[in-house]
């Protein structure tokens, strides 16, 4: 089961089929040196045309993403497909991806430093910390989600929701309430009841977003994104040459201190990428053996039955 805790960040799941819980709170990746080694004229241009098919693009996207943990893309699928959350950020110190004794012993041996290496070492550190907090940025933020909404009439339910996770009836139980107002009838329509073309979904106004996220500290949801941002639109595609199935995305926005799901799991799997602030994720072993790579995503679970 997942919980999508406390902060500000827009956070972008990607990609899908899950074992338990969802974790994450950084998804990383880093630069491919192709371009300097052609600049230098050290590549072999029929090398370089063959590592420009999309086989081999999405294969060093995938790569790039989980690079900070130090997995390789052999490693993930052997080891972590299906099978374990993994967390893909950059080593503090701290046993990033507990339980995995491969990434432990690695772990081991970089911190395996003479006192003539620590000055370097730190260097080395720090200007990965800078190119890992930036490696991302313009994929998707706050002035591009208020573009996509403002340009894009997008409505409520099919484009997005607004949600909070809260103690409405001041019991002490916090559940997912959704801020949506619901869709009407269309009038002189001869569609069944049922038929969705017969309901009419509110156009999201970008001032009542905002005044939600900012005032009332909801979480917008976004769904599809892909369909309006061409660079989230590539990455997916680029991942379904790796996987060989459909992927898909939601963004998240979340204010400081602010939650907008209750715990649940999905049933795909889900790669999430931090792209601001930072968020806590809660990451649950399932509820039972039947429950390890369901069928279909999980009803709301209360705190209380994720902590038992």
């Amino acid at each position: 089961a997942e919980t999508d805790a406390t902060t500000t960040e827009v956070a972008k799941p990607i990609a899908k089929a899950e074992n338990n819980v969802e974790s994450a709170d950084k998804a990383e990746n880093e630069n491919v040196t192709m371009g300097e080694n052609m600049l230098e004229g050290e590549v072999d241009p029929l090398m370089i045309v063959k590592d420009l098919t999309t086989e081999h693009r999405a294969k060093i996207l995938l790569s790039s993403l989980i690079s900070p943990s130090g997995v390789t893309t052999h490693e993930f699928y052997s080891r972590y497909w299906g099978k374990r959350p993994l967390l893909a950020a950059l080593d503090n110190g701290s046993g990033i991806n507990a339980g995995d004794d491969d990434n432990d012993n690695r772990n081991a041996k970089s911190k395996k430093k003479t006192p003539m290496e620590d000055d370097p070492y730190k260097d080395k550190l720090e200007k990965e910390a800078m190119q890992h907090a930036k490696r991302l940025d313009g994929l998707l933020n706050r002035s591009i989600i208020h573009q996509m909404i403002r340009c894009n009439k997008l409505r409520y339910w099919l484009d997005l929701n607004v949600t909070q996770y809260t103690d409405t009836l001041g019991n002490g139980l916090k559940r997912r309430i959704t801020l949506d107002p619901p869709p009407k009838k269309r009038k002189n329509r001869s569609s069944t009841p049922d038929d969705d073309d017969n309901l009419e979904y509110a156009v999201a106004n970008p001032q009542d977003i905002w005044s939600n996220v900012d005032t009332s500290h909801c979480t917008l949801r976004l769904l599809r994104p892909h369909e309006h941002n061409d660079s989230i639109h590539t990455m997916l595609s680029l991942l379904e040459s790796e996987f060989g199935c459909m992927v898909g995305s939601n963004a998240y926005l979340t204010p400081l201190h602010s939650q907008g799901f209750a715990p649940h799991y999905d049933d795909v799997d889900v790669f999430i990428l931090q792209l601001e602030g930072y968020k806590r994720w809660r990451v649950y072993a399932p509820p039972n053996k039947m429950e390890t790579l369901p069928r279909e995503s999980s009803r709301d679970y209360t705190e209380k039955e994720v902590e038992e």
